[in-house]
């Protein structure tokens, strides 16, 4: 598959796995909240970060990546796999 192709896969995968995270955020009326903030300017930078791999130094643009990705699943408090219903949390 040539890179445009997985270049929007990527994108694609991100957009969903956001999903979950946002429709929790206005489920919970925790949307503005400064952890959710810091989780979508975390978020953005890690696309952006995607977008411009080409422009940039591969090794540090990929620490920052992982970076970045590590600190959304810890600002996200049930993480991205988690929905946190009340199955999921017994």
């Amino acid at each position: 598959m040539e890179e445009r192709g997985l270049d929007f896969t990527a994108y694609l995968t991100w957009i969903v796995v956001a999903i979950p995270t946002v429709t929790w955020q206005i489920r919970d009326h925790t949307l503005t909240s400064p952890r959710t903030l810091a989780w979508a300017v975390c978020y953005i930078a890690f696309i952006v970060l995607f977008y411009l791999h080409d422009n940039l130094p591969r090794v540090p643009v990929v620490v920052a990546q992982s970076v970045l990705a590590l600190v959304c699943c810890f600002l996200q408090p049930s993480s991205f796999w988690c929905c946190g219903c009340t199955v999921c949390a017994t």
